[in-house]
């Protein structure tokens, strides 16, 4: 096909399928059929082509390449293209996107929650592993409550997926994550012992039966299955390597705090930031079922209020 003028741009074409998007407009290069196919729209308008195209190459070859042209499509408009897709869907437009590592951080906190969501967080370690330290405390905040108080099990799997994607991703989440929930998912999971000093009797101490411990002070004993200590002991030793003192303090809250005192803290600390992502609070939000008041009420119109045709 030679050479082929996209968007102002002059675009050396490879021999082989590709999807190049630019601007406004994508334009799909199909070396077998001999033609070009140019298709013009929004973001939105362009998802479902854009993976057509991808479609029916994979059926023609499966590896054939194929992916979004970064050069020609700035990361904000390819940020706008993932928002503006359906989120079943986004997870085959993410396959194409050259750099994910570039857009994923970009995404607005709450997208990517609703994409983690679409595409089931099972398969999705890998995109947690390019994201922010606040997109992983945002997955936890508006998927990890159950109305008023921490999902204990939402919140484990939300960290072991952290787990999947890789240790880094795992430090980032737990150091970014408030201490109260990291310490609510602790105790969930395990009984924390502390081995007393030997003037208070640690000489005739012994640890409790089947406990864990990473430096013969503190021993971890699970509350239901050894399995459920996999991922809290991978944490606590990559804590005690490079941050001993939040190891040492997480560890005494859970031997010695109560959790509903942690759960207050973790409450007022999310709903500061579901406010500032736009989300308003518990309470704000259920006074549109309150019940209105008589004076509300006498001042309603008789009839109803005309309204215009919807645009």
């Amino acid at each position: 096909l030679g050479r082929g003028l996209v968007a102002g741009h002059d675009h050396q074409v490879a021999e082989r399928e590709e999807v190049v998007v630019a601007g406004p407009s994508a334009l799909f290069f199909e070396p077998e059929q001999g033609r070009e196919q140019v298709v013009a729209g929004t973001p939105a308008e362009l998802a479902d082509p854009i993976l057509e195209v991808a479609a029916d190459a994979q059926e023609r070859d499966d590896a054939l390449p194929r992916q979004i042209d970064g050069a020609l499509l700035p990361v904000d408009e390819q940020v706008a293209l993932i928002c503006q897709t359906p989120v079943s869907r986004r997870a085959e437009l993410l396959e194409l996107m050259p750099e994910p590592e570039r857009v994923v951080p970009a995404l607005p906190e709450a997208e990517l929650v609703f994409t983690v969501k679409g595409i089931g967080r099972a398969d999705t370690a890998w995109l947690l592993a390019h994201a922010t330290d606040d997109q992983l405390v945002a997955c936890v905040d508006l998927d990890a409550w159950q109305d008023l108080t921490p999902d204990r099990e939402a919140l484990a799997e939300w960290i072991a997926t952290f787990g999947e994607a890789d240790d880094d991703t795992l430090m980032r989440g737990a150091q970014a994550l408030d201490p109260e929930l990291i310490m609510l998912w602790l105790h969930d999971r395990a009984d924390v012992t502390m081995k007393p000093n030997d003037s208070d009797g640690g000489q005739d101490w012994s640890p409790p039966a089947g406990g864990s411990t990473l430096d013969g002070v503190f021993y971890l004993v699970a509350k239901r299955s050894s399995d459920d200590l996999d991922v809290a002991m991978r944490l606590l030793a990559l804590l005690f390597e490079s941050d001993y003192w939040f190891y040492f303090r997480m560890l005494q809250s859970v031997a010695w705090e109560l959790p509903s005192e942690n759960e207050e803290f973790a409450l007022r600390w999310r709903a500061g930031r579901l406010q500032d992502l736009g989300f308003p609070g518990w309470e704000e939000a259920m006074a549109i079922y309150a019940q209105p008041r008589r004076d509300e009420l006498e001042q309603l119109p008789d009839a109803a209020p005309k309204v215009g045709e919807w645009h």
